[in-house]
């Protein structure tokens, strides 16, 4: 069985992490970085909107 080790979040504010954690109900948790084809989706999409900015009156951005 897996234990869970809470921390004050002062001490999670001042400590780095690597890697990076997120800080839920008092303990962390690993941060989901994304994947490959998640990653190529949103340029894909991003490409599209770009190209079609003008025409449809639109500024997109990823990660913003």
């Amino acid at each position: 069985m897996a234990t869970t080790t809470f921390i004050p979040v002062e001490e999670y504010l001042h400590t780095s992490y690597s890697p990076d954690v997120d800080y839920v109900d008092g303990a962390t948790k690993e941060r989901h970085v994304g994947t490959r084809p998640h990653a190529a989706l949103q340029m894909l999409l991003a490409a599209i909107f770009h190209a079609n900015r003008r025409a449809w009156g639109y500024f997109a951005l990823t990660e913003q």
